[in-house]
């Protein structure tokens, strides 16, 4: 059982911020070695090394280590290496050694920041470092840190840990969810009966989350391909379809290779569609990335991609083998995306299910620093409620039209104030919320207080200015939208409205 992390690195790898992100995702406890020893002490590493009394330095570390260690526990190495004795004891007492590779070239950077680092190594140079780790290299394990950022070595660092997962819907959508339960894609899929895919991803996306998994698939008989998609482009287009085609044309692929998105919204939506298109289609499966994604874009089966400037209308109903989500993707999401996003799980607690407002109210706090367990809860709570609707309403003649809450008109605000979708999304469903509590149709008479403190919460801008208005007056059609809560589900709001009442306030 794994109880803790032991974090090993050369000075200035940044050691202690990389814990600190495994603190704020697990709730574990952080201890800097070096700071408690040298209290111990009462000296530095500097002076004890200087004194030569490196001997005291390490048999006080070592009696400190094992008298904390208890389960969640985040130990941040000292700046001297441990013994290979000693990372054998810590690993038969669950603390996994993990060693931050941190090349020469790096350091020497480093040390132009912080001239302290240079005074540490002209008496202990970065050589014997080096020799060192290589008397335990072994028994650890190596995280590249080269070319990454603290957060995403971090997260390459919960991978390396063990997971489990589970199958929590089978129906239309087969899902399986679980903290790191990206690390199975490989015995998931032989499980489905495939034993090939083709993976089409983001290049990032696949070096930070892939090096454990192709560990394995290295070990097995099962046949990897991987297609990159450009960083930061539109990818919704027939041109990237036909490349798609071509590609699956081009390696011969047959069906017992699954076609894997990997990404977003955007890219699974690109991804599906050629899949569903493909030989009146082919086997896809949807390992959702970013919080939307997860909660709302991957379910349902629907695929679509923009056709001469026009948003989504070239499209299919095809559902995925099976979908995987893994809430560990979402840590490496930028802060502001991943904040907006929570606009997504609202228009859930608002049509289908006020514990999810109540949850995103209570749970604040771990839900901003990305606490994991809370993270999954909110997201299996989300995720559930769609699927459940879909198997209702697989072909969306009905309840899943409730979704569509607040959608038609972020994509009016996306498109006239060029706006990301949950940025638009949250001024959306604010303009709504404040129609229906102006024409009085409002079940709960709270929650429009409620929402706008929960977007204060969050840091989401949900005001419109006049002159936004204004441009959205004159983008507008008369054509109507219904927003409806089911009376199946817990839902504080039913009407039917026009946009154009809606911009009048």
């Amino acid at each position: 059982m794994i109880r803790g992390i032991y974090i090993i690195g050369l000075p200035g790898s940044h050691k202690y911020k990389i814990g600190e992100y495994l603190k704020n995702w697990f709730d574990w406890e952080i201890i800097d070695l070096q700071e408690e020893v040298e209290k111990s002490l009462h000296k530095t590493l500097l002076e004890i090394i200087n004194q030569k009394q490196l001997k005291n330095f390490e048999n006080e570390q070592e009696k400190f280590i094992f008298s904390h260690i208890k389960s969640g526990i985040v130990f941040i190495s000292s700046d001297v290496v441990p013994k290979p004795e000693i990372v054998s004891k810590l690993k038969e007492n669950g603390i996994i050694p993990i060693y931050l590779n941190y090349s020469k070239e790096t350091l020497e950077k480093e040390i132009e920041r912080n001239q302290e680092l240079n005074t540490i190594l002209k008496v202990h140079p970065f050589e014997e470092y080096q020799k060192e780790i290589e008397d335990i290299s072994n028994l650890l394990i190596n995280v590249p840190t080269e070319g990454f950022t603290d957060k995403e070595v971090a997260v390459m660092i919960v991978r390396a840990l063990k997971s489990e997962y589970d199958l929590i819907f089978s129906n239309n959508d087969k899902v399986y969810e679980g903290i790191n339960a990206f690390n199975h894609i490989n015995e998931i899929l032989e499980y489905e009966g495939f034993s090939r895919a083709f993976f089409i991803t983001y290049k990032k996306l696949f070096v930070v989350n892939f090096k454990w998994v192709f560990d394995v698939i290295k070990k097995s008989d099962f046949e990897p391909y991987v297609f990159f998609l450009p960083e930061k482009e539109e990818i919704k287009e027939l041109d990237w379809v036909k490349k798609i085609w071509f590609e699956i044309l081009n390696l011969k692929i047959r069906k017992d290779t699954a076609i894997v998105g990997i990404g977003g919204g955007s890219s699974l939506d690109l991804i599906g569609f050629c899949a569903s298109t493909f030989r009146r289609g082919f086997p896809f499966v949807s390992v959702p990335t970013t919080f939307i994604s997860q909660i709302d874009a991957s379910i349902g089966g629907r695929n679509a991609i923009h056709y001469l400037n026009h948003k989504n209308v070239l499209g299919t109903i095809y559902y995925p083998r099976f979908i995987l989500i893994d809430p560990v993707f979402i840590l490496t999401s930028d802060e502001e995306k991943f904040l907006y996003s929570i606009s997504d799980a609202i228009k859930y607690g608002l049509l289908f299910d006020s514990e999810i407002i109540n949850y995103l109210e209570n749970e604040e706090v771990k839900i901003k620093r990305r606490y994991l367990p809370t993270i999954e809860n909110l997201i299996r709570r989300c995720a559930l409620t769609k699927l459940n609707v879909c198997h209702i309403d697989p072909y969306g003649w009905s309840q899943t039209r409730y979704f569509e809450f607040g959608n038609t008109i972020a994509y009016l605000i996306q498109e006239v104030l060029h706006l990301d979708y949950p940025k638009a999304l949250t001024k959306s469903i604010y303009l709504i919320l404040k129609f229906l509590e102006k024409n009085n149709i409002l079940k709960e008479k709270t929650i429009l207080k409620r929402i706008e403190k929960l977007f204060e919460l969050y840091t989401l801008d949900y005001h419109l200015s006049e002159v936004d208005i204004e441009k959205l007056n004159k983008k507008c059609q008369l054509d109507e939208i219904e927003i409806t809560g089911n009376e199946t589900y817990e839902s504080p709001i039913i009407l039917k409205i026009k946009k154009e009442e809606i911009f009048k306030l």
